[in-house]
């Protein structure tokens, strides 16, 4: 964790309580609050390549920090990827994928961030998953070899089909300062940026050719 200290990373989240549907999730997620994500036009959306990008790492708990400290969580598991996925669905949240994913018997949401697209949760909104802060593998890249996307593999899901549609403005930000923060953190260098298309062994077009453009083009 390169020395950073021991983060309470639930002190910047929002903690939604009901146990169904989206708008109000499941309590174990975390949620940003909405008004850290101010609408941006479409013109604005220029990712920072990730060789040239050194955002400061947050020194936490600090309220200015924002977004970054409840991502700065305590954990030694040694990181090599960040998986991009799309949920296929229109619509959609957290909680809505950790029900979905029980119910194919993941134990809970395979993912560790979902970015919302504003049809269940605000537009941009970055759910933290239990299994991000517990620093758990993940479930949501299968038939890998040595189950490596998994186990060292951060799994990042943007709610949408994008083999139908466009991610949002606000979803691209939200990927971009996610992963950029990842990447710096973990030293997971640009190649190790990731879509569930391009890992070795599935056979899926997740997560649809408009998030394979930004991110081999845009992000890297």
């Amino acid at each position: 964790m390169h020395g950073r200290p021991v983060v309470h990373a639930m002190m910047a989240l929002l903690v939604l309580s009901a146990p169904l549907g989206c708008a109000a999730a499941d309590n174990q997620y975390g949620a940003l609050p909405v008004h850290q994500y101010r609408p941006v036009p479409a013109a604005t959306v220029v990712a920072p390549r990730l060789a040239a990008a050194r955002p400061a790492l947050p020194r936490c708990p600090d309220p200015s920090s924002g977004e970054l400290c409840a991502w700065d969580v305590n954990g030694n598991r040694p990181w090599r990827y960040v998986v991009v996925h799309h949920s296929g669905s229109a619509s959609g949240c957290a909680a809505s994928l950790d029900r979905d994913h029980r119910e194919r018997g993941s134990g809970e949401n395979g993912y560790h961030f979902v970015i919302n697209n504003g049809s269940d949760q605000a537009d941009g909104l970055i759910e933290v998953g239990p299994r991000w802060l517990k620093q758990k593998w993940g479930t949501h890249t299968g038939n890998t070899p040595g189950n490596d996307y998994n186990n060292f593999g951060i799994g990042v899901c943007l709610v949408g089909d994008f083999n139908k549609a466009q991610p949002t403005d606000q979803q691209l930000q939200a990927l971009s300062r996610l992963v950029v923060f990842l990447c710096q953190k973990y030293n997971i260098p640009p190649e190790g940026v990731v879509l569930h298309s391009q890992a070795p062994g599935p056979k899926t077009t997740c997560p649809g050719p408009p998030l394979e453009t930004y991110v081999q083009s845009t992000l890297r």
